[in-house]
């Protein structure tokens, strides 16, 4: 069997979009960043708290959604990657998390 060669690259991120759970509590790790409770951009309207707003929390869903980008030098490469189930939980996601893809 012939073996692909990988050119090697100097930074690779992936960014989870959508999957089947989320963990708010959970903190990040040396080279690991995740999402947390109240670190969402978007905020809705909650009367009955204290300043009339919550953060937004990403969804989650059946299937799997991700943002790859692979970068070398100046040179950036970017791949959506999204199993999503429902048509607009990837769309809400982007939004609350701040990314730009």
């Amino acid at each position: 069997m012939n073996q692909i060669r990988l050119a090697p690259v100097d930074t690779v991120t992936i960014t989870t979009l959508v999957d089947n759970v989320i963990d708010v509590f959970m903190p990040g790790q040396d080279n690991v960043t995740r999402f947390t409770d109240g670190s969402s951009p978007e905020q809705r309207s909650a009367s009955t708290l204290e300043g009339g707003e919550v953060a937004e929390h990403p969804r989650t869903e059946h299937g799997f959604s991700a943002l790859v980008e692979v970068s070398t030098g100046d040179r950036k490469s970017v791949l959506l990657f999204d199993a999503g189930r429902t048509p607009d939980g990837l769309a809400h996601n982007i939004k609350v998390l701040g990314v730009d893809p």
